[in-house]
Protein backbone atom coordinates (compact mmCIF):
# COMPACT_ATOMS: atom_id res chain seq x y z
CA UNK A 1 0.00 0.00 0.00
CA UNK A 2 1.21 3.21 -0.99
CA UNK A 3 -0.77 5.91 0.67
CA UNK A 4 -2.89 6.33 4.18
CA UNK A 5 -6.11 6.42 1.71
CA UNK A 6 -4.85 2.77 0.51
CA UNK A 7 -5.38 1.97 3.86
CA UNK A 8 -8.45 2.94 4.47
CA UNK A 9 -10.12 1.80 1.41
CA UNK A 10 -8.99 -1.81 2.43
CA UNK A 11 -10.49 -1.97 5.80
CA UNK A 12 -13.43 0.02 4.50
CA UNK A 13 -13.44 2.39 7.57
CA UNK A 14 -15.05 6.41 7.22
CA UNK A 15 -12.70 8.81 8.22
CA UNK A 16 -14.04 9.13 11.90
CA UNK A 17 -13.02 5.75 12.14
CA UNK A 18 -9.85 5.94 11.19
CA UNK A 19 -8.98 8.71 13.53
CA UNK A 20 -9.73 6.38 15.62
CA UNK A 21 -7.88 3.12 14.93
CA UNK A 22 -4.92 6.08 14.36
CA UNK A 23 -5.48 6.68 18.62
CA UNK A 24 -6.09 2.87 19.41
CA UNK A 25 -3.18 1.40 16.84
CA UNK A 26 0.01 4.44 17.21
CA UNK A 27 1.93 5.42 20.10
CA UNK A 28 2.66 9.19 19.68
CA UNK A 29 6.40 8.81 20.46
CA UNK A 30 8.53 8.66 16.82
CA UNK A 31 8.75 5.19 15.86
CA UNK A 32 12.65 3.75 14.95
CA UNK A 33 13.31 2.09 12.02
CA UNK A 34 14.35 -1.08 14.18
CA UNK A 35 10.94 -0.57 15.75
CA UNK A 36 8.85 -0.21 12.30
CA UNK A 37 11.33 -3.56 10.93
CA UNK A 38 10.27 -5.68 14.25
CA UNK A 39 6.52 -5.00 13.76
CA UNK A 40 6.85 -5.88 10.01
CA UNK A 41 9.13 -8.45 10.66
CA UNK A 42 11.82 -7.10 8.50
CA UNK A 43 15.72 -6.17 9.07
CA UNK A 44 15.98 -2.23 9.29
CA UNK A 45 17.97 -2.84 6.01
CA UNK A 46 15.58 -4.91 4.09
CA UNK A 47 12.96 -2.09 5.23
CA UNK A 48 15.10 0.54 3.62
CA UNK A 49 15.25 -1.63 0.19
CA UNK A 50 11.73 -3.16 -0.10
CA UNK A 51 9.96 0.17 1.70
CA UNK A 52 11.04 3.19 1.59
CA UNK A 53 11.00 5.56 -1.08
CA UNK A 54 15.05 6.86 -1.93
CA UNK A 55 14.51 10.32 -0.17
CA UNK A 56 13.58 8.25 3.12
CA UNK A 57 16.58 5.88 2.91
CA UNK A 58 18.09 7.71 5.49
CA UNK A 59 15.46 8.34 7.57
CA UNK A 60 15.89 6.85 11.46
CA UNK A 61 12.61 8.00 13.09
CA UNK A 62 8.94 7.53 11.93
CA UNK A 63 6.17 9.84 13.31
CA UNK A 64 3.48 7.71 12.17
CA UNK A 65 0.96 8.72 14.39
CA UNK A 66 1.00 12.46 13.69
CA UNK A 67 1.54 11.92 10.13
CA UNK A 68 -1.59 9.53 9.88
CA UNK A 69 -4.02 12.02 12.28
CA UNK A 70 -3.02 14.72 10.48
CA UNK A 71 -3.75 12.95 6.72
CA UNK A 72 -6.98 11.62 8.44
CA UNK A 73 -8.22 14.54 9.94
CA UNK A 74 -7.30 17.17 7.01
CA UNK A 75 -9.68 14.82 4.74
CA UNK A 76 -11.87 14.93 7.19
CA UNK A 77 -11.76 19.21 7.17
CA UNK A 78 -12.06 19.10 3.47
CA UNK A 79 -14.97 17.41 3.39
CA UNK A 80 -16.55 19.30 6.17
CA UNK A 81 -15.61 22.36 4.02
CA UNK A 82 -17.42 21.41 1.12
CA UNK A 83 -20.78 20.59 2.66
CA UNK A 84 -20.65 24.11 4.51
CA UNK A 85 -20.08 25.39 1.39
CA UNK A 86 -23.05 23.45 -0.34
CA UNK A 87 -25.27 24.20 2.26
CA UNK A 88 -24.65 27.59 3.13
CA UNK A 89 -25.65 28.06 6.87
CA UNK A 90 -25.61 30.73 9.32
CA UNK A 91 -22.09 31.69 9.54
CA UNK A 92 -20.72 30.09 7.55
CA UNK A 93 -18.23 32.47 7.25
CA UNK A 94 -16.97 31.58 10.91
CA UNK A 95 -17.01 28.00 10.25
CA UNK A 96 -14.97 27.91 7.32
CA UNK A 97 -12.83 30.04 9.42
CA UNK A 98 -12.43 27.60 12.21
CA UNK A 99 -11.81 24.69 9.60
CA UNK A 100 -9.03 26.77 7.83
CA UNK A 101 -7.26 27.44 11.42
CA UNK A 102 -7.80 23.63 12.65
CA UNK A 103 -5.83 22.90 9.06
CA UNK A 104 -2.96 25.25 10.21
CA UNK A 105 -2.76 23.67 13.37
CA UNK A 106 -2.09 20.27 11.99
CA UNK A 107 0.01 21.58 9.32
CA UNK A 108 1.98 23.22 12.35
CA UNK A 109 2.19 20.82 14.77
CA UNK A 110 1.34 17.49 13.30
CA UNK A 111 2.67 17.01 9.59
CA UNK A 112 4.93 19.99 11.02
CA UNK A 113 4.68 21.77 7.16
CA UNK A 114 4.35 25.12 8.13
CA UNK A 115 7.21 27.92 8.60
CA UNK A 116 7.26 30.93 11.13
CA UNK A 117 5.99 33.37 8.11
CA UNK A 118 3.19 31.34 7.82
CA UNK A 119 2.47 31.23 11.85
CA UNK A 120 3.00 34.56 11.81
CA UNK A 121 0.31 35.58 8.59
CA UNK A 122 -1.79 32.82 10.76
CA UNK A 123 -1.71 34.77 13.85
CA UNK A 124 -1.88 38.17 12.15
CA UNK A 125 -5.11 37.30 10.59
CA UNK A 126 -6.58 35.69 14.38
Amino acid sequence: MAKLQDVQVALKLSLDEMLTAVEEVFHPEPYSIEEIGELLEMSPKELRVQILSQNTQDVTIFKLYQRAKHVYSEAARVLEFKKICEEAPVGAVRLLGDLMNQSHASCRDLYECSCPELNQLADICL
